[in-house]
Formats: structure tokens, C-alpha cells, sequence
């Protein structure tokens, strides 16, 4: 009876809380035992373009000529894990824009010498090898060679299994961004803590 009566408020009501986590780059214990020999690297621009082409990819979601922009303004860093030349896994970060899109869309101006890092995807050929936590030990060492002190992350407060494993990492839970949408109104609240850490809402749209 329960179960029914939450499906027929999310047929009227959209909720969406987002955790924002952070990582101490000076931390230097994130070590995991490797099942697989991995490369790590930037990615090239052909990589981007190879993840774009292929639908098992997450970036295929996004138009060529967007992820082309971004990588070479540098607004988005683009890293690999590679096993045997072939892409394992991929992640990206940012030291110039962080943003969260709910019902709304949420840019935040990051604080000096932060980081965002966001996206992180596994190839399914390669999932159950805790690859993502390799990749994301390499990730945070190259947000820290940036001249990054803090990186941040968001994660949906339903995905259980990201939160564990950026806790795992070391992450701290610093506060939140709710969205709430109706028929009547559409509104997203962000937690006072997020201003102690210097990051600020920019715009929302």
C-alpha cells in the first residue's frame, strides 16, 4: 500500500537530492591492489572521438563538436585506463567549471585551487576489477599536479553504490543540492555548508 501510494506522488512530484562530496588531494593513501595491468594517460583526441562514436560510451550522449570544444579550451580533462590498447574505462575533471543538472541546472564558481571531477565511466568488458578506483587514485593525482587542494564531486544520493565508493576514496560529505518540481513551481535549494568551502552558486537556469 505504501509502495503505491510513493508511485503516485512521483507521477506529480519530481525529487532529486544531490550529495556533494570532497577529496583532500594531499592525501597520498588511495592506493588498491590491481587485478589488471592499466595504463593511465590523458586522453588523446581521437580517444574522445572513439568514446563519442561508441553507444556503450556515455560521452556518445553528447554532440562531437561539444566534447571537441572542451577539451581543447581545457575546460575538461579527459583521462583513460587502458588495458592492452584498449579503453577500459574513463573519467574527466574540471579546474574551471562545476555544474549539477537536475530539474534545473546549477553552475557553481569554483574556489581557488579546486577542482571538479566528474564522470566516470567503466567499460562493461571490464566492470568488477575496481578499475574506477584506480583510475580515480590517477585522477586525483593529476587534479593535485593541476595546483588543486580540494576537488569536488557531486553524486545522486540514490546511487548508493558511487557514494560508498567515493567515501571509500576518502571523501567528505559536505552538503547538498535538492531539486523540487511540481505542476506549480520548480526549486532547487543548496545547503549553507557549501559557502564554508568557498563554493558559490553562479547561476541557475
Amino acid at each position: 500500500m505504501m509502495n503505491i501510494f510513493k508511485n503516485k506522488i512521483r507521477r506529480f512530484v519530481y525529487y532529486q537530492k544531490v550529495e556533494i562530496l570532497t577529496f583532500d588531494t594531499s592525501e597520498e593513501n588511495r592506493e588498491f591492489k590491481i587485478k589488471i595491468p592499466l595504463q593511465f594517460s590523458h586522453a588523446s583526441l581521437a580517444e574522445i572521438e572513439e568514446l563519442n562514436r561508441n553507444h556503450v560510451w556515455d560521452l556518445s550522449l553528447h554532440p562531437w563538436e561539444f566534447l571537441k570544444e572542451k577539451r581543447e579550451s581545457g575546460s575538461w580533462k579527459f583521462l583513460v585506463a587502458k588495458s592492452e590498447e584498449k579503453i577500459a574505462a574513463h573519467a574527466c575533471y574540471s579546474c574551471n567549471e562545476m555544474e549539477i543538472i537536475g530539474s534545473k541546472k546549477i553552475e557553481f564558481d569554483l574556489p581557488p585551487h579546486a577542482a571538479y571531477i566528474f564522470r566516470m565511466f567503466t567499460h562493461p568488458e571490464f566492470r568488477g576489477l575496481q578499475i574506477h578506483r584506480q583510475l580515480d587514485n590517477f585522477r586525483l593525482k593529476e587534479v593535485k599536479k593541476s595546483g588543486a587542494a580540494i576537488a569536488f564531486t557531486a553524486v545522486n544520493s540514490t546511487n548508493i553504490f558511487s557514494l560508498n565508493s567515493c567515501l571509500k576514496m576518502g571523501a567528505t560529505v559536505i552538503g547538498s543540492v535538492t531539486f523540487i518540481k511540481t505542476k506549480f513551481f520548480n526549486k532547487s535549494f543548496a545547503s549553507k555548508s557549501l559557502h564554508k568551502t568557498g563554493l558559490k552558486i553562479k547561476t541557475i537556469s
